[in-house]
């Protein structure tokens, strides 16, 4: 299919009051408001939009005044409604009943301006992007802020005099994609070009193979892999041993969503089957998929976890998880299977040609003159890539981070990542970092691990277990055997000894660490995969920092971790049996109550007493049970309850003097001085006297030994 002869050259052809280079233009000026800002005088139908009581001087111009004059106007091929369509349907998904009753009543608007207010004069007002904003409000309506339902807005750039990077060509690709085919060979060619380009020159990226090698010559390939090319035909896949393969043998991965129920796995019954050939009509469309673009870019090999690990083999299981550190890193390719969420999904997707090509219009804004501008969805790769439902599963963390190269195959076009690049089927010379709006991404930050400062290098492992806990695991057991591929790397990385790993967490910066919290909602994990006080203990998400500076918390530290251990399942990065922490530090009983779950996902105490301290209400105290449900079961449990200090800072930005954080423990009434950790606790005190200096005066059997000064030794498991 070849491309338009014309790219738009309007913003929107439709004739419902829709506008085109002459409407974009009226030099009839006049003052807006005090500040000296410009406001087009155009026809009734050009508002002047009210943000939260400030006028702003905006050029405004309806797009169209329905969403099903917006939706309609996409069918028909209009590029700009394509792309603006594309990103509303996202926001309609969110919005509640009620502000989908009120769409019946919707005006789209426009909003065309400069990156800058023209009336500044500290800006310097030489060439800058220009914002376009779409709206849609209740119409009659407009100069109220309750009025708006929803705002998407999209960057323009000015298509001359910009660096290749900034602006998408289609010199490698002539014709559209066409949507009865799955992917073009053009877009072959830009994969191929792309593999080629970072295996010669993206140093990062080699750093990052490296670091899945292990000392033994027979981690370089997986244990076993599908052969593209066997002998019973190209209807067949077999399944290989590797150990007589040769080392220099290339081969691809799949990252994919499993779903409820893939009909086709390797178990010990078919493993000779396998060997003899796999009919690919048995397989699932994302394996299917996966064999047929393996095969198109000519790799022999391709491994998928489903049919090359033995899945009713608990030990074949365990010991090809931990190896995932190097299946990833030294895959030629990562296939992500990103809009996907489930084997049936696949990697092909009926998609909208226009989305995947940039989106051109010739227009005329007022000081810039008429010319050719590009619009760029700046949540494109948040939105197609971040959140595609792969990228919500647990497992895929680290196999996008060990990889070196991954092509994300969205519901829109084809994203390649690696740690240097970023590029589509849209962008083939990569895409525009500061348009796309790309957040630090924390693939980029292997190569910030250096042995020489543990503490930073200890907050970037913080970072990806943040991420991780914020992803979906199907199976708790699973919690840390689906990050120790990261884990493994960056031990090997930084030549940290392996006996520093405890259970999700570095020796190195320990007692910090400590003092995670849920986030949200948080559910203690049963049966056990993890101690008490790892983070790996709770499903859902995690926060490590306080609001205090982690310097500040170092160096004002109330305890110390006399012993730390661990006892592994099997590999000292892998899934564990029992772990301790034995604690100087002081320790004192406490009493909360009045637990408060009227606010969902929120529930706290309202009355806490520690010594003689009693406080009231989230000005005076703040908590985090580890599990939400403990709430709502408190006042029906008979619980003793132990804060332990972890330090006690002066705030004197806040009105009150001093804050005091630590950790909730309970007995385990297993042996004295045992406890389990159940949460967190910080406190905002006038006077910490009473806090920091009293006794506890805890008797024998509540801890191993007393110390001066109301510090004890006890254990936390």
């Amino acid at each position: 299919m070849k491309r338009p002869d014309h790219e738009i050259d309007v913003l929107c052809g439709d004739e419902q009051g829709t506008l085109s280079d002459e409407d974009m233009v009226n030099d009839e000026m006049s003052d807006a408001s005090s500040h000296g800002s410009q406001f087009y005088e155009k026809p009734d139908w050009v508002k002047r939009v009210s943000v939260d009581g400030t006028e702003e001087a905006l050029l405004a111009s309806p797009l169209h005044y329905s969403i099903m004059d917006l939706e309609a106007s996409a069918r028909d091929g209009c590029h700009l409604c394509t792309i603006i369509w594309d990103r509303v349907r996202d926001q309609l998904r969110d919005l509640s009943e009620t502000a989908k009753a009120r769409l019946q009543h919707a005006v789209g608007v426009v909003i065309c301006r400069p990156e800058f207010d023209p009336a500044d004069d500290e800006v310097d007002h030489g060439p800058q992007p220009l914002a376009l904003e779409v709206s849609y409000f209740v119409d009659g309506e407009s100069e109220k802020r309750s009025a708006y339902i929803f705002t998407v807005g999209f960057d323009i750039q000015v298509t001359g005099g910009m660096s290749p990077k900034s602006l998408a060509t289609s010199s490698d690709c002539s014709e559209l994609p066409d949507p009865d085919r799955h992917v073009s060979d053009c877009t072959i060619n830009s994969i191929k070009r792309w593999i080629e380009d970072c295996v010669q020159n993206h140093q990062e990226c080699h750093v990052q193979a490296s670091l899945g090698q292990t000392k033994s010559k027979n981690d370089v390939l997986p244990t076993r892999l599908l052969d593209m090319i066997p002998s019973r035909g190209p209807d067949f896949v077999t399944l290989e041993e590797t150990t007589n393969m040769d080392l220099t043998a290339q081969y691809m991965t799949l990252s994919h969503c499993w779903g409820a129920f893939l009909p086709t796995r390797l178990l010990k019954n078919f493993y000779e089957g396998f060997k003899e050939g796999i009919l690919l009509n048995d397989l699932p469309r994302t394996f299917q998929h996966a064999i047929d673009f393996t095969r198109r870019l000519q790799v022999r090999y391709l491994w998928i976890d489903a049919l090359c690990i033995i899945q009713d083999s608990q030990d074949d299981w365990l010991h090809e998880a931990l190896l995932m550190s190097s299946v990833y890193s030294n895959s030629r390719l990562n296939l992500a299977a990103t809009s996907s969420s489930d084997g049936h999904g696949g990697l092909y997707h009926a998609r909208h040609m226009l989305l995947t090509v940039p989106c051109i219009v010739t227009a005329s804004w007022e000081g810039f003159g008429k010319g050719t501008y590009q619009i760029l969805d700046e949540s494109a790769w948040r939105r197609r890539v971040n959140d595609g439902p792969l990228n919500h599963r647990a497992w895929v963390l680290q196999e996008r981070l060990l990889t070196s190269r991954t092509a994300h195959f969205a519901y829109d076009q084809i994203w390649w990542e690696c740690h240097c690049e970023r590029a589509s089927e849209a962008f083939p010379d990569g895409v525009p970092d500061s348009t796309l709006s790309l957040e630090p991404d924390i693939i980029k930050t292997f190569s910030d691990l250096r042995p020489s400062d543990s503490i930073d290098s200890n907050e970037k492992w913080l970072q990806w277990v943040k991420a991780y806990t914020k992803t979906d695991l199907t199976k708790n057991s699973d919690k840390l055997v689906a990050i120790a591929g990261i884990a493994t790397t960056v031990q090997r990385m930084l030549d940290w000894p392996e006996a520093d790993y405890l259970a999700g967490m570095w020796r190195q910066d320990l007692a910090a660490d400590l003092l995670w919290r849920a986030a949200g909602v948080g559910t203690k994990i049963q049966p056990y995969v993890a101690p008490s006080w790892s983070w790996a203990s709770v499903k859902g998400e995690i926060y490590f920092h306080s609001s205090e500076d982690r310097n500040v918390v170092r160096s004002s530290l109330a305890i110390r971790i006399l012993k730390s251990n661990v006892t592994p399942v099997t590999g000292a990065m892998g899934p564990v049996k029992y772990g301790c922490l034995t604690i100087h530090g002081p320790l004192h009983r406490i009493l909360l109550s009045e637990p408060d779950v009227s606010i969902v996902n929120y529930p706290r105490f309202e009355k806490l007493t520690i010594g003689v301290t009693s406080l009231s209400g989230s000005s005076a105290f703040e908590d985090s049970l580890d599990d939400d449900r403990w709430y709502h079961e408190w006042q029906m449990r008979e619980r003793r309850t132990y804060f332990c200090r972890f330090m006690t800072t002066s705030t004197p930005h806040l009105e009150e003097a001093f804050v005091s954080e630590g950790l909730l423990f309970e007995p385990t009434g297993v042996q004295p001085g045992q406890y389990h950790r159940i949460g967190w606790l910080r406190m905002f005190l006038d006077d910490a006297q009473n806090i920091v200096v009293e006794r506890s005066d805890l008797s024998s059997d509540e801890y191993i030994e007393m110390v001066d000064n109301g510090n004890y030794i006890f254990d936390v498991v």
